[in-house]
């Protein structure tokens, strides 16, 4: 049973994904919230600083945005970009990354659009297939289908939900997305700079995202919130059942005490043994103990049964706090070969849950386990 449960309070969206009764992802998003991640603007180049390799550009919010050169669709490495870009001039960008304190927003011209089974490059030319996708064979026949029903000089990615989904299901999506497109390009602003596309924050990549992963139900909280996740769903043709529920979600499958487990350092285990986790700058290290745990058999049995039931919360906890970059995992030392092995093998059990990419690397000289995710909301070209 996999579930979405959101409830909206106050200023705040709390967005829950569920699955088999435990609660494996957590985001939370202000009503009004001024992120502007996703969205598209007809923006009015201020000023091209050479010496930096950008320009600023003023779109109608209350910081100029910022673009480098290597984001400009004219990108010439031999030319300097104010050969490329000019003051006063008009120009389509989509934000890259939200403004961080002082720092403006960092956007780009390469536009990309996300559907349920593919994203979309109108203006790059080149095709490609997600990397979670193993089959060699099925990443051909996407690549092929593609090729055949993308317009010319388009670009697009083959989403992982892809894999499974039909030929008509695909042209259905990249349908939509490309009448988003030409809606986008037939918005003549004659008054810009111009906002004329809206993301709809992390609620709507939330919902689009998880929609093909075989999802059972959505509930909320309110006939606001349906009426929105409806219109979100139409976009996608989704159908999957949406229900209000009037529970607290606080208590329905203790969601409460996980989101406060998240804030920890120790996390314990059913069997009594406990993990923790450190974050340095580098990397993230997790360190696995066995605490309380004495076990029922021999010293291996024990040390291998805290293994196994500390990878499984290790993986929900990647998922729960979206952990990203490099880390290092510190198991309770294993002397048979084979269990080691059997730790790799589950956890990449574990891994292919993820909706993220989680490369794991193996066991280190140092007998660490070094294993590297991204975060679900910062890079999404790999979907």
């Amino acid at each position: 049973m996999k579930e979405i449960l959101i409830k909206q309070e106050n200023d705040f969206r709390k967005i829950y994904l569920i699955e088999e009764e435990k609660l494996v992802e957590y985001y939370e998003e202000k009503i009004d919230s001024n992120s502007i991640e996703g969205n598209i603007y007809i923006g009015k180049v201020q000023n091209v600083v050479p010496g930096l390799e950008a320009a600023f550009i003023d779109i109608g919010e209350e910081k100029n945005v910022f673009i480098h050169r290597n984001d400009l669709l004219n990108y010439n490495k031999e030319l300097p970009i104010n050969k490329i870009i000019k003051p006063g001039e008009r120009i389509l960008v989509q934000v890259m990354k939200d403004k961080i304190q002082r720092k403006g927003a960092k956007v780009t011209e390469k536009i990309s659009l996300r559907g349920k089974l593919v994203v979309l490059h109108p203006n790059r030319n080149f095709i490609t297939v997600s990397s979670k996708i193993k089959n060699n064979l099925r990443k051909e026949e996407l690549k092929k289908y593609l090729q055949d029903i993308l317009p010319k000089g388009m670009g697009a990615i083959a989403r992982t939900s892809s894999e499974f989904a039909s030929n008509d299901e695909i042209k259905k999506d990249l349908d939509f997305l490309l009448k988003k497109w030409k809606y986008i390009q037939n918005i003549k602003a004659v008054d810009f700079p111009k906002k004329i596309y809206d993301s709809g924050g992390i609620l709507s990549k939330v919902i689009i995202d998880l929609s093909k992963n075989n999802l059972d139900k959505i509930e909320v909280n309110s006939n606001e919130l349906k009426e929105i996740i409806s219109n979100i769903l139409k976009q996608i043709d989704g159908k999957i059942n949406l229900e209000i529920s009037n529970i607290d979600y606080n208590y329905k499958y203790n969601i409460s005490k996980e989101i406060n487990k998240m804030d920890k350092q120790k996390i314990w285990l059913n069997s009594g043994g406990f993990i923790t986790i450190d974050y340095t700058e580098a990397l993230i290290a997790i360190d696995v103990n066995t605490g309380k745990f004495i076990g029922k058999k021999n010293l291996e049995d024990t040390i291998y049964k805290v293994n196994e039931e500390a990878v499984i919360e290790i993986a929900r906890q990647m998922r729960l706090r979206d952990l990203g970059g490099i880390i290092i995992i510190d198991f309770i030392d294993m002397n048979n070969p084979k269990d080691i092995e059997n730790i790799i093998l589950k956890f990449k059990e574990e891994a292919i849950k993820d909706r993220s990419k989680v490369q794991i690397e193996g066991f280190t000289k140092l007998n660490l386990l070094e294993l590297t995710r991204k975060r679900i909301y910062i890079n999404e070209d790999d979907s």
